[in-house]
């Protein structure tokens, strides 16, 4: 079983799993519900999955050196040699020309631009900016919120005020999730040389502010949906509930800067990307 896990652990299945799932949200929000077909759905997140899941390996094969100095990163399967090179690229070039292929074949092309867009601006771009700039956060938030417009195109040619406001919830909902990660570990980034805010914040102060800032701005974008008549009160409701408790901890991280306050911050934000899709599935079915 620890092949398996190692996989798991190669393809980011967490990150993957959230990926696919505001792929999902752009699809559905696309598409007319008596055109909904869960077998066009299958094969867009098949083959997605296999193009997210190449960038997320990727990711590892650069980032080996640094892993190696984390405490949270240090036992990955790279780091460890439990696989070798050479088993590692065979597996990511055939997750991405399964992946090409699927997306070439069935779907138009701008979902597979944006896909390979995806990748190359996650690896090329954002994974060397982690040791270069502390905005590495902000422009690595912009492929991260991209998935929500590969369901869009998958059905659609064209943009709209939702889809707009869509990419932007899950743009500057990463902000306070990642400001969180980058506060829980903040040594384990010193040791590694990556240029993370949290990282000479000595007295939180800094990751106080922007955490504050980019959650106000998230919650107005999460509330416009509702207040543009697009979803109900089974959306509002519930994530306004959650919202409520979200800022409840990030009130306790400004007051006590602790470790345990960004864990439940970070808490608090993983459940926002299956709710959103869960309460405007639900809002559309009343």
């Amino acid at each position: 079983m620890t092949i398996v896990r190692d996989i798991l652990d190669l393809i980011k299945v967490r990150i993957l799993f959230s990926a696919l799932l505001t792929t999902v949200l752009g699809y559905f929000l696309a598409v007319d519900s008596a055109s909904f077909d869960v077998l066009f759905l299958f094969w867009l997140c098949l083959g997605l999955g296999f193009i997210f899941s190449s960038a997320a390996a990727i990711n590892h094969v650069m980032e080996v050196g640094t892993d190696a100095l984390m405490d949270r990163t240090q036992n990955r399967p790279l780091v460890k040699k439990r696989i070798s090179l050479l088993s590692f690229w065979i597996g990511v070039l055939v997750l991405l020309l399964f992946g090409t292929a699927i997306l070439y074949i069935k779907f138009n092309l701008m979902v597979l631009v944006l896909s390979l867009f995806i990748l190359i601006f996650y690896d090329v771009v954002y994974t060397p900016l982690k040791k270069i700039t502390v905005l590495n956060t902000w422009i690595g938030a912009f492929p991260g919120a991209m998935p929500v417009l590969c369901g869009w195109f998958s059905v659609r040619d064209d943009l709209d005020f939702l889809i707009i406001v869509i990419f932007s919830i899950y743009y500057w909902w990463q902000l306070p999730h990642f400001f969180a990660i980058a506060w829980m570990n903040k040594e384990s980034y010193l040791n590694a040389g990556l240029k993370m805010m949290s990282v000479d914040d000595k007295g939180g102060h800094k990751t106080a502010f922007h955490l504050c800032l980019s959650t106000f701005i998230f919650l107005v974008f999460l509330t416009l949906p509702f207040f543009f008549n697009y979803v109900g009160y089974i959306y509002f409701i519930p994530l306004m509930g959650l919202s409520i408790l979200f800022c409840y901890y990030i009130f306790l991280f400004c007051i006590h800067k602790t470790v345990l306050a960004s864990k439940k911050i970070l808490f608090c934000s993983i459940l926002y990307p299956p709710l959103i899709l869960l309460f405007i599935v639900l809002d559309s079915l009343v």
